[in-house]
């Protein structure tokens, strides 16, 4: 036989510890008042809720025919009250704040007045800021804060960083299960992949690759302003991937080259199902078709993978190919651990990073006598490939510094702020979309900038003028080569200028202005030995004859394009404006753009002007769920 427990002292302690009467602030706000419309008796609820920290809904109404806004009764009830609502079978278990709080407040309407007949203000629960902060009434965002929040939703802002944010502008504590709530909103509104592929097609070429069972096996895509870039600056193009992008775990590949700045700008982006040499050819065929023109392109820059090496020597047999050194140096870090020497593994470095073709051959010998291990290791796996990774070997190739593969893995690491393991393939192309708008804006923006920026460098007045027509990155290289180096005058002829440094005889051609030093080689850019016949008048041409791309009016017009595309219909004063600007940069003495780089700021101000008044328009497709990637 089972007896049913009485409440002891103690126990009774604990809930009356538990209860909170509010009634005397209820007689103070709700009881001393008449309301003769229903919104009077709605303000003086909210402020009874925000002084109590208490939370009502409407648990039963009935409207008044006669009246729009009317009600014959209402009955609210504590939303720590409500019970649990039967959900069937099938779905999941969510948490439930019920307390059994019995606090209710019934209204009715007699003679015209709202009175209220019944209330019941002990609740079971504290009544505290604390506890209420995490009330649903209190994280509900507004349009207008929600608008607020959505950029940093988008680009997969830590969730933590989220709530601090809602916390110091709002007041708002939101929870982990609102921002993901969130998220799941956004992601709605992006489409299926039909219809975000034909939005792509609108803004460049798309080229969708099938497998033999009719499956997707690649997605590859460039916008026409990225392909404008690409033949602005085809001389070297960096190959490189990323993982954990997408929930299929398809990797993505970026080519990226190097504009004016020295900036890493994408060009093209692949998804693949898998890496092998079938792949990645199709993919280089791809980007052959996609830029129509890929002979001035000279230089790739890849990671160690031999799939990426076979097919770049089969489409691109007139490149150069350089690997990245950093993979190399990863790839001897992790074989060193079997080499117990700690000189053998500084000594592998040292191979892969000098210059000297002698060192190159020393370092290899001494290591050899000191690890007979880990010379043949070098002997067997990288000596036949040591044209593609020592720098001894490519000291010459045009490479604009992409010795590693840095300005690709930057533009990953920025890229994958946006991107999550879990996304489908649909929300993963949508946000590659629009990073690549947040990002094209940027690189405008930052182009002008730099721009409008002039240094003064240590440097006779003659060079000056030069620099000036630089960009501030080309400029520096040009004067830290100059301060490093330590040459001196050979001879000279009626065709070159002999320069003898380190051991090495490096010649400068008077007619051309071309140097056989690897600074000049990698960058074609004015080198410390062109500098010198330049100060000494030794040259019979421009000193900037072949480095077109770094100057600054090449850069300028180059930013202009992209800029004015971004606008859907400008008016006739400024499309007269933009011609002006335009024949001005054609008719400019490249020594002396000042006064275009003032006109260019002045068009700079009507462009933002002009941007701002046009309405931002987003993406908003129907949702269509796609099981599987087939079309």
């Amino acid at each position: 036989m089972m007896l049913q427990s009485t409440p002891t002292a103690s126990t009774s302690r604990n809930i009356s510890s538990l209860l909170c009467d509010v009634t005397a602030i209820f007689q103070r706000i709700m009881l001393c008042c008449i309301f003769y419309t229903w919104t009077q008796f709605k303000e003086a609820l909210d402020t009874f809720m925000k002084e109590s920290n208490t939370s009502y809904r409407v648990d039963s109404s009935k409207k008044d025919p006669s009246g729009a806004d009317d009600y014959k009764f209402v009955k609210f009830k504590c939303t720590f009250g409500s019970h649990r609502a039967p959900r069937g079978a099938g779905f999941r278990n969510r948490g439930f704040k019920s307390t059994s709080c019995q606090s209710i407040i019934l209204v009715q309407r007699k003679s015209n007045v709202y009175m209220i007949t019944k209330y019941k203000t002990v609740h079971n629960h504290p009544c505290t800021a604390s506890f209420m902060s995490t009330d649903v009434s209190r994280r509900r965002l507004s349009s207008q804060e929600m608008a607020i929040i959505q950029p940093f939703i988008e680009r997969n802002t830590d969730v933590h960083e989220i709530m601090d944010l809602a916390h110091e502008k709002f007041g708002k504590a939101l929870l982990y299960n609102d921002i993901k709530n969130m998220r799941a909103k956004i992601n709605k509104q992006i489409g299926c992949l039909e219809e975000l592929l034909h939005r792509l097609r609108q803004t460049g070429p798309v080229k969708v690759l099938q497998d033999n069972a009719g499956f997707v096996s690649k997605i590859i895509f460039a916008r026409n302003d990225m392909i404008d870039v690409y033949h602005k600056f085809p001389e070297v193009v960096g190959i490189d991937c990323t993982y954990k992008t997408n929930k299929m775990g398809w990797p993505l590949y970026q080519f990226v080259v190097t504009d004016g700045f020295g900036r890493g700008r994408t060009v093209l982006f692949a998804l693949t199902r898998r890496e092998t040499f079938a792949d990645i050819k199709e993919i280089l065929q791809t980007f052959k078709r996609f830029m129509v023109d890929t002979s001035k392109t000279l230089t790739f820059t890849v990671d160690c993978a031999t799939a990426q090496m076979k097919a770049l020597k089969e489409e691109f047999p007139s490149c150069n190919i350089v690997l990245c050194l950093f993979h190399v140096c990863q790839a001897f870090r992790r074989k060193g651990k079997q080499f117990p020497n700690q000189l053998v593994k500084k000594w592998l470095y040292r191979m892969a990073h000098t210059r000297s073709y002698d060192r190159f051959w020393r370092y290899l010998n001494l290591i050899s006598i000191v690890d007979a291990e880990a010379g043949a290791y070098i002997r067997r796996y990288w000596l036949r490939t040591r044209k593609y990774w020592a720098a001894s070997c490519n000291r010459f190739t045009i490479s604009m510094g992409n010795n590693t593969n840095n300005r690709v893995e930057n533009a990953h690491r920025q890229l994958k702020r946006y991107l999550r393991k879990g996304d489908p393939m649909e929300l993963t192309l949508w946000k590659i979309w629009r990073w690549i708008d947040h990002t094209t804006m940027r690189k405008i923006r930052q182009g002008q900038w730099m721009l409008a920026k002039y240094y003064n460098y240590d440097v006779p007045n003659s060079l000056k003028s030069h620099l000036r027509s630089l960009t501030p990155f080309a400029a520096q290289k040009v004067v830290l080569d100059l301060q490093r180096r330590s040459f001196f005058f050979h001879s000279i002829s009626s065709t070159s200028v002999v320069y003898a440094e380190g051991g090495h005889i490096f010649f400068v051609n008077r007619n051309e202005a071309k140097c056989t030093c690897w600074t000049y080689c990698a960058y074609n850019l004015p080198c410390a030995h062109v500098v010198e016949a330049f100060l000494n008048s030794y040259l019979n041409c421009d000193i900037l004859r072949n480095s077109e791309r770094w100057t600054r009016v090449y850069n300028t017009t180059d930013n202009i394009p992209r800029a004015i595309r971004l606008i859907p219909e400008p008016n006739n004063a400024f499309r007269n404006a933009y011609e002006r600007l335009r024949y001005r940069l054609n008719s400019l003495n490249r020594r002396n753009p000042d006064a275009a780089l003032r006109e260019i700021a002045e068009f700079t101000r009507r462009l933002d002007s002009l941007l701002a008044n046009e309405p931002q328009t987003t993406l908003r497709l129907r949702r269509a769920p796609v099981n599987r990637l087939f079309l």
